[in-house]
């Protein structure tokens, strides 16, 4: 009844329904001459009626692997010895014969449709695949997980001529599956991945059970001895002054990272003039360990220690670490994809984690909107978890150009130079937020005084806000936004000084009433805020019934503020 329906099927040109009939029924089947007739119609209509197309397909896809450099310590065996044979039921679909054996190779087919529809999610991450033989398996996951690199190792004769069998399907490389390194041993994997620097594979898929984490790490450790090859995809970026002592053990927990060319460790010893036997510690290990870099620089103001750490940076991303605090090295993976994810943002902002354990920076997601990627970046004060691309703040010497034009001449950028980079990242690329809580934070917040009873940390201080407001709405108009956006920004920005020093009584309530009170701080914010808006520069992007409605605006912030210690 099986093989009737096949051939019914097979007559109706229903080509992958007969099919499933005839493999259904040669492996239901005792009978030896049931079997050798499923063979003989197999082979008369779909196999030899294909070779010449197969064969031609399978020269195609060898000269292709043979090109980019896929085959390495072994040469395509022939197609006359390959074991296996494609059995067509469409352009798109083939199932698999066994030579060998004589009989279906599973009931599995390689059906390009569905490699095709597959999600193809990009990892960071490189895989490696040992003694999988069949492409069936191989395909699907290369099709399903867009790795980095892609490494298979087939160490017997066998299993290269059995993986080879498919590539007899066209194309099948080149347009479905890209990128697939084959090793003839773990040897010449190892080999590779030495002299060309290739990121380690840390997915790793192996069917004969072998343990490829010394090898790995063989191969992690010599490489630490070497300059690199590549650019590092991640500089992790550590400002410091005076504290040698944090910045080398920020430094060792860094060497703990399992990772080698995908890394850098970046410390810029801005001016130091104690603990430099700790700093020396550090230039010690950046001669063993090709990871990190040391430099040192005179002391200046506190904007050329962000902009001297990222000089010395030779990554694709730029990270900000403040030496005080520490990064979670069980997250550093989850890190690089969520940056690979979002390559193309101006800026990536990474959550962290106090130690009472709130996380800082929860709130800010990934956007395409550019008000609200620029006014993240007016918002985000702390050094450490902002993510820089390369792309956006070096190309044409954009960095040089802002310290160039801001350096000694704007008071916020020499409190927040990292803040203002954040904002010409983010002009065009926009942010991405939400991603990993890659950083705690490891000291308490300071006391708002000194221990001779003088008022300690100056950015508290309202008058102090105030002259950075006044310098944000000149970095605003440089950024060249548009009329609207303009407006809104120096809004927003106004309304978030009294939520700035909001903060301030909030966590010093007594120290700061002695300045002034609540009261007198937000009638304060309000005055200036208000004479702002007659400033020439803001009058003429702002008049008429406009420069009423903001008026209002402001009028409604200040006493909606006013009661928010009620």
């Amino acid at each position: 009844m099986g093989i009737q329906n096949a051939l019914r099927l097979f007559d109706s040109e229903e080509y992958d329904m007969a099919m499933k009939e005839f493999i259904t029924s040669f492996e239901d089947s005792e009978s030896e001459e049931v079997k050798a007739m499923i063979s003989d119609i197999i082979k008369e209509n779909f196999v030899c009626p294909n070779l010449d197309e197969f064969k031609a397909g399978y020269n195609d896809n060898v000269k292709y692997m043979e090109h980019k450099g896929y085959l390495h310590g072994l040469t395509a065996p022939i197609f006359e010895k390959l074991v296996l044979r494609m059995i067509p039921v469409s352009d798109e679909k083939y199932y698999v014969w066994d030579d060998r054996t004589n009989e279906f190779c599973g009931k599995g087919a390689v059906d390009l449709d569905e490699l095709r529809d597959l999600t193809h999610k990009r990892f960071f991450d490189s895989v490696l695949m040992d003694g999988y033989s069949d492409g069936r398996e191989v395909f699907a996951e290369l099709c399903e997980n867009d790795y980095m690199h892609r490494y298979l190792v087939l160490d017997n004769e066998m299993s290269v001529l059995e993986f080879f069998s498919f590539i007899t399907i066209p194309q099948i490389i080149e347009k479905y599956v890209g990128e697939i390194h084959v090793f003839v041993s773990k040897d010449e994997l190892k080999a590779y991945l030495m002299e060309t620097g290739n990121y380690l594979p840390r997915t790793v898929y192996c069917k004969n059970g072998y343990d490829y984490d010394d090898m790995l790490k063989e191969v992690h450790d010599a490489r630490l001895k070497l300059e690199k090859k590549n650019k590092p995809y991640l500089s992790i970026c550590i400002p410091t002054k005076d504290r040698g002592k944090e910045a080398l053990e920020n430094v060792k927990v860094l060497q703990r990272l399992p990772y080698d060319e995908e890394i850098e460790i970046v410390i810029s010893n801005n001016g130091s003039t104690g603990e430099m036997e700790f700093y020396e510690q550090i230039q010690n290990e950046a001669e063993h360990d090709s990871r990190v870099s040391y430099g040192e620089f005179p002391a200046s103001e506190f904007s050329y220690s962000i902009g001297q750490v990222l000089y010395i940076s030779k990554g694709e991303f730029f990270v900000l670490l403040s030496d005080e605090d520490r990064l979670k090295t069980e997250e550093i993976g989850n890190a690089l994809q969520f940056i690979y994810e979002n390559e193309k943002k101006g800026a990536i902002l990474f959550r962290l984690e106090d130690r009472n354990g709130e996380i800082l920076y929860d709130d800010y997601n990934t956007t395409n909107d550019v008000f609200d990627s620029i006014l993240s970046a007016f918002s985000v004060n702390y050094v450490t978890g902002i993510c820089y691309s390369a792309a956006a703040i070096m190309d044409n010497d954009m960095a040089f150009k802002i310290w160039d034009k801001y350096s000694f001449k704007n008071c916020y950028f020499t409190s927040y130079a990292h803040n203002v980079l954040f904002a010409y990242a983010v002009r065009n690329r926009h942010m991405a937020g939400g991603g990993p809580v890659l950083f705690k934070k490891e000291k308490e917040t300071k006391s708002a005084r000194y221990e001779d009873n003088k008022h300690n940390l100056t950015y508290l201080q309202l008058d102090t806000r105030l002259d950075h407001l006044d310098a944000q709405i000149d970095i605003v108009f440089d950024l060249q936004l548009s009329v609207d956006q303009t407006i809104g920004m120096i809004v927003e920005l106004q309304e978030r000084v009294y939520k700035l020093m909001y903060g301030a009584y909030y966590l010093h309530r007594e120290d700061m009433n002695e300045i002034s009170s609540w009261k007198d701080c937000c009638g304060k914010i309000y005055r200036h805020n208000v004479k702002m808006w007659d400033k020439s520069k803001l009058r003429k992007i702002c008049q008429g019934d406009m420069h009423n409605r903001i008026t209002e605006v402001l009028k409604k912030y200040y006493n909606i503020h006013l009661h928010d210690f009620d």
